[in-house]
């Protein structure tokens, strides 16, 4: 295929991923993109191992890097869509393709705040639509009206790197020293580090620091793979459950019908329709976040996914849908699957409300704000830290093993759970109210749940310290007649020593406050120093 296909696809790519991709598939097409660049460029190029390696390789950096409230470390969509592009057709080595990526990562944090501004035009026409009661104006901000910043801001940019600076970009390489080629392949050895680092900074506990070293071990000395790792993990995490948890006396989960009678719904003469509450969850997971901006955040969004419970429960009062939009055109933010119980929340007091109940505008915009950030610390926790990493780290194994199913897996896995958890999260909120969802979690049972997990993505990061930082030493002591490798004496004290070294080095800096720009430049210093001195490879 031509380069200018290729770089109008995978430009294209980043665009959508950025902007335009429902917001599900962004768990697995935007958070898995150098997995799955690796492999949509392995087809274009026709070299399938390639990619796979190239695209798991940069995954592991990227492993660690978690988007709370809106904030991210790196950019791994423009790392993996630009970044392993413009490696792979430039034909360096993974190690080097580390480094490209993790560069455009880093550029693409600047660009994103630009989008965010940007984006609030859009919520100041919203508003003129919300003071006409108009549902479509704001579907119309919420959706079409990002593409085009992402358009200016990603598809050109994009296009003009892949197209004019692979080719720049491989001359540079062709030409430079084998010194500096070392050293970016040192430094690529040890950028997984802090993506390891960063991951363990949200899942260290000192309780369950136990099943790190059970995967760290298992890796090292028994040599299993992830994979086997993430189902003895599953296992250790469902006894952690079982035996450390407490149980909640008189919990009820109540029916839907006796929670509408208990919360006095349906008086009025209107009530929503199972098909009402599809489409306005199946508006929440797809389009919640597509107008992220500064000033409300996903208000926009949360407002998109009410309009059809609006139409429905104010169909011939303008005045009273324009009441409703402007009631949910105001600041919101939290994650996207787990608060997705809150929309279906809000839905339930915008029924009793249009029935007759005493229900103010601040009440449902209260208990909004309430539940957005427990639901968001308990979300972005299991969807990015755990559910994520284990999930990725099966597909890298698989990857790098040569197995073109660990994409395919990561992509329905990721996908699946967003579906899933954000469907029966809404229609939980919306059956039970708001009273269940406080229970759970004022209840012990969230916090059993998410250590026992936590225990599992110990056990997984564990065996990706040991199998992706690949960092060695290539130094020999001569002693006379006799020359003594120094990795073979490391491996014999412990074997994983250098990685682990690595792993611990990194994290301790991001436990201490470090911005990921100032650590990989600790990282390139060591990288180049210790290639340059024969220290490391």
């Amino acid at each position: 295929m031509s380069l200018l296909f290729h770089a109008v696809f995978m430009a294209f790519l980043a665009w959508m991923c950025k902007t335009g991709a429902p917001m599900w598939s962004k768990w697995s097409l935007a958070l898995g993109a150098p997995l799955i660049s690796g492999v949509l460029n392995g087809i274009i190029l026709g070299n399938m191992a390639y990619g796979l390696e190239m695209g798991a390789t940069v995954m592991l950096v990227y492993i660690g890097v978690t988007v709370i409230g809106g904030t991210v470390a790196s950019d791994v969509t423009l790392g993996g869509y630009l970044g392993v592009t413009m490696s792979m057709i430039a034909g360096v080595e993974p190690a080097v393709g580390i480094t490209v990526a993790s560069t455009l990562g880093l550029l693409g944090t600047l660009i994103s705040p630009v989008e965010k501004t940007l984006n609030t035009i859009w919520v100041a026409r919203a508003r003129r639509y919300a003071a006409k009661g108009d549902t479509r104006g704001i579907a119309l901000m919420n959706v079409l009206a990002p593409l085009l910043w992402g358009f200016l801001i990603y598809f050109i940019p994009g296009f003009i790197l892949i197209y004019f600076g692979s080719a720049t970009l491989d001359g540079i390489l062709s030409s430079a020293p084998m010194w500096v080629t070392a050293g970016l392949s040192a430094v690529g050895h040890l950028l997984p580090a802090l993506g390891l680092g960063m991951l363990m900074n949200l899942l260290y506990s000192g309780r369950l620091l136990p099943f790190f070293i059970i995967g760290f071990g298992a890796s090292v000395y028994l040599g299993l793979g992830i994979t086997p790792i993430a189902v003895f993990g599953i296992a250790f995490a469902m006894l952690h459950y079982y035996y450390t948890g407490k149980k909640e006396e008189g919990e009820d989960i109540r029916s839907n019908s006796q929670a509408v009678k208990e919360n006095g719904a349906g008086n009025g003469p209107i009530r929503l329709e199972k098909s009402d509450l599809r489409r306005s969850w199946l508006l929440w997971i797809t389009f919640g976040q597509q107008c992220y901006n500064f000033e409300i955040m996903q208000g926009l969004g949360l407002c998109h996914a009410m309009c059809p419970i609006i139409r429905r429960l104010y169909p011939n009062d303008a005045e009273l849908r324009r009441k409703a939009i402007e009631r949910h055109l105001v600041y919101y933010n939290t994650e996207n699957n787990w608060g997705a119980a809150i929309a279906g929340i809000t839905a339930s007091m915008e029924e009793k409300l249009a029935g007759g109940a005493a229900i103010s505008d601040a009440t449902i915009n209260s208990i909004k704000a309430a539940l957005m950030g427990p639901l968001a610390g308990i979300g972005d926790t299991v969807t990015q830290s755990l559910v994520k990493t284990i999930l990725l780290g099966i597909a890298c194994d698989l990857a790098l093993g040569g197995n073109g199913f660990g994409p395919v897996f990561f992509i329905g896995g990721m996908t699946a759970y967003a579906l899933i958890v954000s469907n029966r999260a809404y229609f939980l909120g919306y059956e039970s109210g708001k009273t269940s969802i406080i229970k759970l979690l004022s209840g012990g049972r969230m916090q059993q749940v998410t250590e026992a997990l936590s225990a599992l993505g110990l056990m997984v990061l564990g065996a990706l310290v040991a199998s992706s930082i690949a960092v060695t030493t290539p130094l020999t002591i001569n002693a006379g007649e006799t020359s003594v490798v120094l990795q073979d004496v490391l491996n014999a004290i412990l074997p994983g020593m250098l990685p682990l070294a690595a792993f611990l080095g990194a994290y301790k800096l991001v436990n201490k406050g470090w911005k990921p720009v100032k650590i990989i430049l600790v990282i390139f210093i060591v990288g180049f120093v210790g290639s340059l001195l024969g220290i490391l490879a």
